[in-house]
């Protein structure tokens, strides 16, 4: 979406430590990671980061029955810092 790279939400989110959750009636995604919490509506242009909007460039979508989100919004919710590559086309986690 938006040419922005998307990832699976769950196996992401759960391999840098963080509970994962969704809510059906609202199609909406919950990460919690060391007091922080960010849910991420599908097919919305926001995330809420401890309830806060923060807007977004894009937004997160459901392909093939996984959620998929853009990365880079959530995990610097979480402190983490993002890069790319475009050299090797690799998005680059730091904490």
């Amino acid at each position: 979406s938006n040419n922005r790279t998307q990832v699976p939400f769950r196996i992401t989110m759960e391999y840098f430590g963080a509970t994962v959750n969704w809510i059906p009636e609202t199609s909406t995604a919950i990460a919690e990671l060391n007091g922080t919490t960010v849910r991420i509506p599908i097919g919305k242009p926001y995330i809420f980061v401890n309830d806060e909007l923060v807007l977004n460039d894009t937004i997160s979508i459901i392909k093939n029955d996984r959620t998929y989100l853009p990365i880079r919004a959530v995990l610097e919710a979480f402190g983490f810092d993002i890069d790319w590559n475009s050299y090797t086309q690799t998005v680059i986690v730091k904490k």
